[in-house]
């Protein structure tokens, strides 16, 4: 009897247990993005300071959408012009390759990154409560970050798991501390503040 009770309750939990690893898995994938966003602009404000040029992100927004294979991406733009020496700036030979905003045409493009499957770049936000959900007239969303770190502008971004149904717990957002530039990774619907406060010196 007592060997019945203690099978029946191993059954009971190996049929709890399956659900619960499919729910990890998916709450792993959404951190995971998260954290590559947060990584991807760590990537260009550094990029920024050691080229010495302005850096930019694009971001392209699905929209509401229910397609797994369409959740969003982002991709860099990083310029072709070459910074000057010290040498050359030293001796007087330096050309006018170190203009502050390079033409057009002589930004130059990496491929777009595609967000993990099942894992939906919700929105993006410049202000404190409003959220943009597609791209404004088509064009792809940028971030830049200057060659002094600085970041223009300061933004949010939220990731969302379409398979998760916890409203709390399907949610990350991926915040540019605007006096830093350093990011972060919160969980939930976190917003920009909505003035200066003592966490933007951190």
């Amino acid at each position: 009897m007592e060997l019945m009770v203690v099978i029946t309750i191993i059954g009971m939990m190996l049929l709890w247990v399956p659900p619960n690893l499919d729910s990890f898995g998916e709450r792993s994938r959404l951190s995971s993005t998260a954290s590559s966003v947060a990584s991807t602009f760590t990537a260009a404000r550094e990029l920024a300071i050691i080229d010495g040029h302005e850096t930019r992100i694009q971001f392209d927004l699905p929209g509401e959408t229910k397609d797994r294979t369409k959740t969003g991406r982002w991709r860099y733009m990083v310029t072709t012009i070459k910074k000057e020496t010290p040498d050359a700036l030293k001796s007087g030979n330096a050309s006018d390759q170190r203009r502050e905003e390079p033409p057009e045409e002589e930004w130059a493009y990496t491929e777009w990154h595609d967000l993990q499957h099942g894992v939906l770049l919700w929105g993006f936000s410049q202000e404190a409560g409003t959220w943009i959900r597609s791209n404004p007239r088509g064009e792809p969303l940028e971030v830049a970050f200057l060659a002094d770190g600085s970041v223009r502008p300061a933004c949010a971004i939220r990731v969302q798991s379409m398979d998760i149904q916890d409203v709390a717990e399907r949610t990350m957002t991926v915040r540019v501390n605007a006096l830093t530039s350093a990011s972060e990774v919160i969980e939930g619907e976190a917003d920009l503040p909505h003035g200066r406060d003592s966490n933007d010196f951190r």
